[in-house]
C-alpha cells in the first residue's frame, strides 16, 4: 500500500442521481453552464478555470 494526499475539496450532505437531478431539470426548468454556453467543451473549461 502507499499512502496519497488529497487537497481539500467540499462534498454535498446528499447523494444526488442522475434520475434526481433529471427530475431537477424538469421541475425548474434548470440550463446548466454547457448548455448555457453551448459547448461540448465546457466541462473541460469550467473544470481548469477553478
Amino acid at each position: 500500500m502507499r499512502k496519497v494526499y488529497v487537497k481539500p475539496f467540499a462534498i454535498d450532505r446528499y447523494a444526488v442521481t442522475n434520475a434526481h437531478f433529471q427530475d431537477f431539470i424538469e421541475d425548474t426548468g434548470y440550463i446548466t453552464e454547457a448548455e448555457r454556453m453551448d459547448d461540448l467543451l465546457c466541462f473541460t473549461y469550467c473544470f481548469l478555470r477553478r
